[in-house]
C-alpha cells in the first residue's frame, strides 16, 4: 500500500534467502531503526492521516507486532478495517497485553 502511494519504505532489512526485505513490525516500532524516507514523530507532534503507527508485540506465533496507517478522525486503518486510536491502544497496551509503545512515523521524500 505504501509503495503504491509513492511512500515506499524500501528494503532496509538484511538478507533473507539472499533477498532484501521490507521492515518488519518490530522495525517500524523501534524509533532507532532507520527506514528510508520515514522519520519518527517527536513527542510534541500529533499524528496526521497518512502517518504510519507501529507497535512491537511478541506474539506466540513469532509475529513481531502490528503496523497500521493513521486515518481520518483519530482512527487507525489496519487489516481491512478502521478502528479508533483510543480503542486500539487500549486493546493492545492494557496490563494483560504484550504490546509496547506506539511509534508514529511520517513520510517525507
Amino acid at each position: 500500500m505504501l509503495t503504491d502511494a509513492g511512500a515506499s519504505p524500501g528494503l532496509p532489512k538484511g538478507h533473507w534467502w539472499w533477498k532484501s526485505y521490507p521492515p518488519l513490525a518490530e522495525n517500524w516500532a523501534d524509533p532507532s531503526f532507520e527506514i528510508p524516507g520515514w522519520r519518527v514523530l517527536s513527542s510534541g507532534e500529533s499524528p496526521q492521516p497518512g502517518d504510519v503507527v507501529a507497535q512491537r508485540i511478541q506474539w506466540p506465533n513469532g509475529a513481531t507486532g502490528h503496523v497500521m496507517i493513521v486515518g481520518p478522525n483519530a482512527s487507525f486503518i489496519g487489516v481491512g478495517k478502521s478502528e479508533m486510536i483510543d480503542s486500539v491502544a487500549a486493546k493492545m497496551m492494557g496490563e494483560d497485553k504484550p504490546g509496547g509503545l506506539l511509534v508514529y512515523r511520517r513520510y517525507g521524500p
